[in-house]
């Protein structure tokens, strides 16, 4: 089971995330966080912005166990620091909250989530919506469907929680470095030269 858990993040898209596609499709998703295994059945997660500027978290074995997206247009506008929060709040279904700059947006489900996260023993990949896929085959990049068009922008204090539901209310979005606690799991500062992490 998938318990509390928090993924939050900021972002930066060099392009208009609510209209632009470098790859001439209307289906793209632009790759922010996940992990993908393959061969078949494909485990995998994925935390992508649709082609119209949705937040969008989707995963599962073989086929999809949930699907999630956030109701209006979450990212807005090129060059703008976006802060991004998912969370995870309780253990029932459908209980998942999404914020931008701290502040509560509506949630869809397409496929309901069940606090069951999918078994993904792959890498965890950032800024390529397609997981390892993408890594093992640049190639697919081209593809008519345009679904793995990685990031063209700067993510920054990347970090996912387990076991806290960091935020549940609307918030002020920390402007500070993070530092690691017994709830974190993973935490990266985009403090390097650009294009460095």
């Amino acid at each position: 089971g998938g318990g509390v858990w928090t993924v939050d993040f900021w972002v930066r898209f060099d392009h208009d995330p609510e209209s632009d596609t470098t790859v001439g499709s209307s289906n793209y998703k632009v790759g922010l966080i996940g992990q993908r295994v393959e061969p078949a059945p494909y485990n995998f997660w994925s935390l992508h912005s649709t082609y119209d500027g949705h937040l969008f978290f989707d995963g599962g074995e073989g086929s999809y166990q949930f699907q999630v997206y956030s109701t209006n247009n979450f990212f807005t506008g090129p060059n703008q620091w976006q802060h991004v929060a998912m969370v995870g709040y309780g253990t029932s279904t459908n209980e998942i909250k999404l914020y931008r700059n701290g502040v509560s947006q509506g949630v869809n489900y397409d496929v309901a989530y069940t606090d069951e996260w999918p078994n993904v023993a792959g890498p965890l990949t950032i800024g390529v919506a397609g997981g390892s896929t993408v890594l093992d085959n640049p190639a697919r990049l081209s593809e008519s469907t345009g679904q793995l068009q990685p990031l063209s922008g700067h993510m920054d204090e990347i970090r996912i929680s387990k076991g806290i539901a960091r935020w549940t209310s609307n918030f002020t979005p920390p402007t500070t470095r993070y530092t690691s606690d017994s709830y974190t799991s993973l935490l990266i500062h985009g403090s390097g030269s650009s294009g460095s992490t």
